[in-house]
Protein backbone atom coordinates (compact mmCIF):
# COMPACT_ATOMS: atom_id res chain seq x y z
CA UNK A 1 0.00 0.00 0.00
CA UNK A 2 1.54 3.27 -1.13
CA UNK A 3 0.31 5.03 2.01
CA UNK A 4 2.85 3.12 4.11
CA UNK A 5 5.98 3.91 2.11
CA UNK A 6 8.86 5.12 4.25
CA UNK A 7 11.08 6.14 1.35
CA UNK A 8 10.64 8.44 -1.63
CA UNK A 9 8.70 6.97 -4.54
CA UNK A 10 9.47 7.49 -8.22
CA UNK A 11 6.42 8.11 -10.40
CA UNK A 12 6.01 9.15 -14.03
CA UNK A 13 3.86 11.97 -15.37
CA UNK A 14 2.84 12.65 -18.97
CA UNK A 15 2.60 16.18 -20.33
CA UNK A 16 -0.87 17.74 -20.09
CA UNK A 17 -2.11 14.97 -17.74
CA UNK A 18 -3.80 15.77 -14.49
CA UNK A 19 -2.64 14.24 -11.23
CA UNK A 20 -4.66 11.03 -10.96
CA UNK A 21 -4.54 7.42 -9.79
CA UNK A 22 -1.53 6.40 -7.72
CA UNK A 23 -0.03 9.85 -8.20
CA UNK A 24 -3.12 11.46 -6.63
CA UNK A 25 -3.01 9.00 -3.73
CA UNK A 26 0.64 9.83 -3.08
CA UNK A 27 -0.13 13.54 -3.28
CA UNK A 28 -3.09 13.32 -0.92
CA UNK A 29 -1.91 10.71 1.60
CA UNK A 30 1.86 11.21 1.75
CA UNK A 31 2.52 14.78 0.68
CA UNK A 32 -0.48 16.79 1.90
CA UNK A 33 -1.11 18.20 -1.58
CA UNK A 34 2.43 19.39 -2.33
CA UNK A 35 2.45 17.76 -5.78
CA UNK A 36 -0.85 19.44 -6.65
CA UNK A 37 0.53 22.75 -5.47
CA UNK A 38 3.52 22.47 -7.78
CA UNK A 39 1.27 21.33 -10.62
CA UNK A 40 -1.01 24.36 -10.13
CA UNK A 41 2.01 26.66 -10.07
CA UNK A 42 3.19 25.28 -13.42
CA UNK A 43 6.33 23.80 -11.82
CA UNK A 44 5.61 20.15 -12.49
CA UNK A 45 7.34 17.46 -14.51
CA UNK A 46 5.70 16.42 -17.74
CA UNK A 47 8.12 17.00 -20.60
CA UNK A 48 10.91 14.45 -20.91
CA UNK A 49 13.99 15.78 -19.19
CA UNK A 50 11.96 17.43 -16.42
CA UNK A 51 11.59 16.16 -12.88
CA UNK A 52 9.95 17.40 -9.72
CA UNK A 53 11.22 16.26 -6.33
CA UNK A 54 9.31 16.75 -3.09
CA UNK A 55 11.04 15.51 0.05
CA UNK A 56 9.62 15.73 3.53
CA UNK A 57 11.83 17.24 6.21
CA UNK A 58 13.26 14.20 7.98
CA UNK A 59 12.27 13.38 11.53
CA UNK A 60 15.11 12.88 13.98
CA UNK A 61 14.83 9.12 13.55
CA UNK A 62 14.91 9.46 9.73
CA UNK A 63 17.89 11.80 9.97
CA UNK A 64 19.83 9.25 12.07
CA UNK A 65 18.98 6.53 9.53
CA UNK A 66 19.81 8.87 6.66
CA UNK A 67 16.41 8.29 5.08
CA UNK A 68 13.72 10.53 3.69
CA UNK A 69 10.16 10.28 2.47
CA UNK A 70 8.61 12.03 -0.50
CA UNK A 71 8.16 11.69 -4.23
CA UNK A 72 10.22 11.98 -7.39
CA UNK A 73 8.05 12.79 -10.40
CA UNK A 74 9.74 12.34 -13.73
CA UNK A 75 8.41 13.66 -17.02
CA UNK A 76 7.45 11.04 -19.61
CA UNK A 77 6.73 13.53 -22.39
CA UNK A 78 3.63 13.61 -24.56
CA UNK A 79 1.23 10.72 -24.22
CA UNK A 80 1.28 9.41 -27.76
CA UNK A 81 1.94 5.69 -27.26
CA UNK A 82 5.53 6.03 -28.44
CA UNK A 83 7.39 5.85 -25.13
CA UNK A 84 10.42 3.64 -25.76
CA UNK A 85 12.74 1.85 -23.34
CA UNK A 86 15.41 4.46 -24.10
CA UNK A 87 12.96 7.31 -23.43
CA UNK A 88 11.91 5.74 -20.14
CA UNK A 89 15.53 5.10 -19.15
CA UNK A 90 16.28 8.77 -19.80
CA UNK A 91 13.28 9.85 -17.74
CA UNK A 92 14.30 7.63 -14.82
CA UNK A 93 17.91 8.85 -15.02
CA UNK A 94 16.69 12.46 -14.90
CA UNK A 95 14.41 11.82 -11.92
CA UNK A 96 17.11 10.00 -9.97
CA UNK A 97 19.69 12.72 -10.67
CA UNK A 98 17.27 15.37 -9.37
CA UNK A 99 16.62 13.18 -6.32
CA UNK A 100 20.34 12.80 -5.59
CA UNK A 101 20.85 16.55 -5.88
CA UNK A 102 17.92 17.21 -3.57
CA UNK A 103 19.34 14.75 -1.02
CA UNK A 104 22.61 16.70 -1.03
CA UNK A 105 20.62 19.88 -0.38
CA UNK A 106 18.63 18.30 2.47
CA UNK A 107 21.10 15.91 4.12
CA UNK A 108 24.50 17.16 2.99
CA UNK A 109 27.41 15.64 1.10
CA UNK A 110 28.23 12.76 3.43
CA UNK A 111 28.59 9.31 1.91
CA UNK A 112 25.24 7.52 1.86
CA UNK A 113 23.31 4.77 0.16
CA UNK A 114 19.69 5.64 -0.47
CA UNK A 115 16.57 3.58 -0.96
CA UNK A 116 14.02 4.51 -3.58
CA UNK A 117 10.63 2.99 -4.27
CA UNK A 118 9.09 3.10 -7.73
CA UNK A 119 5.96 2.26 -9.58
CA UNK A 120 6.31 0.31 -12.81
CA UNK A 121 6.50 3.21 -15.22
CA UNK A 122 5.23 3.25 -18.78
CA UNK A 123 4.05 -0.30 -19.25
CA UNK A 124 0.38 0.24 -18.45
CA UNK A 125 0.06 3.38 -20.54
CA UNK A 126 2.22 2.59 -23.54
CA UNK A 127 1.53 -0.09 -26.12
CA UNK A 128 5.28 -0.36 -26.72
CA UNK A 129 6.47 -1.32 -23.24
CA UNK A 130 6.13 -4.63 -21.44
CA UNK A 131 6.58 -5.11 -17.70
CA UNK A 132 10.06 -6.51 -18.43
CA UNK A 133 10.92 -3.42 -20.51
CA UNK A 134 9.75 -1.16 -17.69
CA UNK A 135 11.86 -3.07 -15.15
CA UNK A 136 14.91 -2.84 -17.41
CA UNK A 137 14.45 0.89 -17.99
CA UNK A 138 14.05 1.49 -14.25
CA UNK A 139 17.24 -0.37 -13.40
CA UNK A 140 19.24 1.12 -16.27
CA UNK A 141 18.07 4.63 -15.38
CA UNK A 142 19.07 4.26 -11.72
CA UNK A 143 22.45 2.71 -12.57
CA UNK A 144 23.20 5.39 -15.17
CA UNK A 145 22.18 8.16 -12.76
CA UNK A 146 24.40 6.77 -10.00
CA UNK A 147 27.35 6.58 -12.37
CA UNK A 148 26.84 10.04 -13.86
CA UNK A 149 26.27 11.63 -10.45
CA UNK A 150 29.51 10.18 -9.09
CA UNK A 151 31.50 11.08 -12.22
CA UNK A 152 30.27 14.67 -12.10
CA UNK A 153 30.18 15.42 -8.37
CA UNK A 154 32.73 12.90 -7.00
CA UNK A 155 30.30 12.38 -4.11
CA UNK A 156 29.66 8.90 -2.77
CA UNK A 157 25.89 9.21 -2.70
CA UNK A 158 23.82 6.72 -4.68
CA UNK A 159 20.55 4.87 -4.88
CA UNK A 160 21.51 1.43 -3.63
CA UNK A 161 18.08 -0.13 -3.25
CA UNK A 162 15.15 0.11 -5.65
CA UNK A 163 11.83 -1.32 -4.53
CA UNK A 164 9.13 -1.82 -7.13
CA UNK A 165 5.65 -1.22 -5.74
CA UNK A 166 2.81 -2.90 -7.63
CA UNK A 167 -0.85 -3.30 -6.70
CA UNK A 168 -1.70 -6.27 -8.92
CA UNK A 169 -0.24 -9.64 -8.00
CA UNK A 170 0.06 -10.95 -11.58
CA UNK A 171 2.00 -7.85 -12.63
CA UNK A 172 4.22 -8.09 -9.54
CA UNK A 173 5.00 -11.73 -10.38
CA UNK A 174 5.82 -10.78 -13.97
CA UNK A 175 8.14 -8.05 -12.67
CA UNK A 176 9.85 -10.55 -10.33
CA UNK A 177 10.51 -12.89 -13.25
CA UNK A 178 11.85 -9.99 -15.29
CA UNK A 179 14.21 -9.05 -12.44
CA UNK A 180 15.75 -12.52 -12.62
CA UNK A 181 16.82 -11.79 -16.21
CA UNK A 182 18.37 -8.41 -15.45
CA UNK A 183 21.92 -9.37 -14.33
CA UNK A 184 22.67 -10.68 -17.82
CA UNK A 185 20.90 -7.81 -19.59
CA UNK A 186 22.63 -5.13 -17.49
CA UNK A 187 26.13 -6.63 -17.44
CA UNK A 188 27.33 -3.81 -19.72
CA UNK A 189 26.59 -1.24 -16.99
CA UNK A 190 28.52 -2.87 -14.14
Amino acid sequence: DLRFLTKPVLIGHYEQDSIAGAEALIDRELLAGDLGQRYNLGLYAGPRGAATVVLRAPTEQERRRGSLSGAVVTGLGAYDGNLSVDDLTEAVRTGVLRYLLQVVDVLGKDTRELPLATLLLGYNSSANLTVAASVEALLRGVMEANSRFHETTRLDIRVSRLEIVELYQDTAITAAYALRQMPERLADLT
